[in-house]
């Protein structure tokens, strides 16, 4: 699977994405993409919540426990997490997600150069960030564009 990605994480300037705005633009870039309702992060923390029961394990070391606190962490630091999808033309489609620290967009195989490129102009666009991509053999990750070496 390939990815191109505008990543946030520790930028310089400390931005962040609002993903409530990125979804919004994305809608206006992107008007047949379909977003899944809800924050995705805080759904993983209520099933996990739900799949443990209401009492998981009370010891410090109890894996239950660990699983729950890391998806709490990883929702209180990079949440709230909307999913979205974009049909393409071809038939298939793009799954993404948007975070305060990226905004993702995942594909089955090699995206038409037009595509490709709308994805990129679309990243572009917020002025901040590392636009990434996954390399053509899927075992590495390729700084295409880095807003912050422009400044």
């Amino acid at each position: 699977m390939s990815f191109i990605m505008l990543n946030l994480y520790e930028n310089r300037g400390g931005a962040e994405l609002d993903p409530d705005q990125a979804i919004r633009k994305l809608q206006d870039w992107f008007p047949q993409a379909v977003v899944t309702p809800g924050d995705q992060l805080a759904r993983s923390v209520e099933h996990a919540e739900r799949f443990f029961g209401e009492r998981p394990s009370q010891t410090v070391d109890g894996p239950e426990r660990r699983v729950l606190e890391s998806l709490r962490l990883k929702a209180t630091q990079y949440g709230p997490s909307f999913a979205f999808r974009i049909p393409l033309d071809s038939g298939e489609s793009i799954e993404g997600s948007a975070r305060r620290v990226d905004l993702t967009f995942h594909h089955g195989g090699l995206l038409p150069d037009g595509d490709r490129e709308r994805l990129v102009e679309f990243l572009k666009s917020f002025g901040v960030g590392r636009i990434e991509r996954s390399s053509p053999d899927g075992k590495a990750t390729e700084v295409i564009f880095d807003n912050d070496a422009r400044e």
